[in-house]
């Protein structure tokens, strides 16, 4: 068992124990410390039936008391698990959407987040703009299947070789689509002096979800399978399938990704982000 260092969702960096033969972190709750913090959201609630009564127009929020209590704990995940598992059914999934919204700066993941809660499984259909909020890392030449067919192509210049194949792709904004597939259908021609230029449409498809992996093989950092495995436990709702308006696309032989509407992929360092690369930094 190790304790890694991980970044909470509302700030700090958190000492939680993790067993990795589970699916899930150890938890230690802290019984006492909560009990007086949600004596402050049972004070909102009377303070909010008073102020209702009398009609007042301000009066403290028991949601907004919640997350203040959250992120007063913000080093501690264990003691933000406990805390929320401990909240009135009526605010628990608003307080813990809140909380993953938190730290996230571009719209999209807030999106995603609300059709996860809210959603009851719908699928939902990215426009072209969203597409382009993901910013997409879409190489053909990572597909085994497209490289046989350019191999093809190759060997007869001039000649259209037809494909259709998934390509396993990555979204450069966190809390987007992380690694999801790109259905590609189109032609590749090759020229002369091995030059070949591909031109189709594509599509993106995923399951949007906080699947736990294996920490060795499951292709995510420590911190971010942790965070997964946090969200899996507390975040309400249900995965849901995405995909997205068709769209033209080309690559040639000189160019490192797809060219499209989007442009050159770019990263997009949100909170969450740049706390994964702060603690790479101090950990180096």
């Amino acid at each position: 068992m190790v304790a890694p260092r991980i970044p909470s969702f509302v700030g700090g960096t958190a000492t939680l124990p993790v067993d990795h033969g589970t699916s899930a972190p150890v938890t230690t709750p802290a019984p006492n410390t909560l009990g007086l913090r949600m004596g402050s959201i049972e004070a909102s609630l009377r303070e909010l039936q008073v102020g209702a009564h009398r009609g007042w127009q301000w009066v403290s929020d028991p949601v907004e008391t919640a997350l203040r209590d959250l992120q007063s704990m913000g080093h501690d995940l264990s003691a933000q698990w406990h805390y929320i598992a401990q909240l009135p059914a009526w605010m628990h999934d608003r307080v813990v959407y809140e909380l993953f919204a938190l730290g996230f700066s571009h719209d999209l993941p807030k999106k995603l987040l609300r059709h996860h809660v809210w959603g009851l499984g719908k699928s939902l259909t990215l426009s072209l703009q969203e597409m382009i909020d993901c910013n997409p890392h879409i190489n053909l030449r990572r597909s085994k299947a497209f490289r046989d067919v350019l191999a093809a192509a190759l060997a007869s210049p001039g000649k259209a070789m037809p494909f259709e194949l998934g390509i396993l792709s990555g979204a450069m904004t966190n809390g987007t689509l992380g690694q999801f597939t790109t259905h590609t259908k189109g032609a590749v021609v090759a020229g002369a002096g091995d030059t070949w230029s591909a031109h189709g449409k594509m599509r993106f498809h995923d399951e949007w979800n906080f699947d736990p992996k294996d920490f060795d093989t499951g292709g995510r950092s420590v911190s971010g399978e942790l965070k997964t495995r946090f969200a899996n436990a507390v975040l309400p709702g249900k995965s849901f399938k995405i995909t997205s308006v068709l769209t033209d696309f080309s690559q040639a032989q000189a160019d490192a990704t797809v060219v499209w509407a989007g442009g050159t992929p770019r990263a997009e360092a949100d909170r969450l982000a740049a706390m994964d690369m702060a603690l790479s930094n101090a950990d180096q």
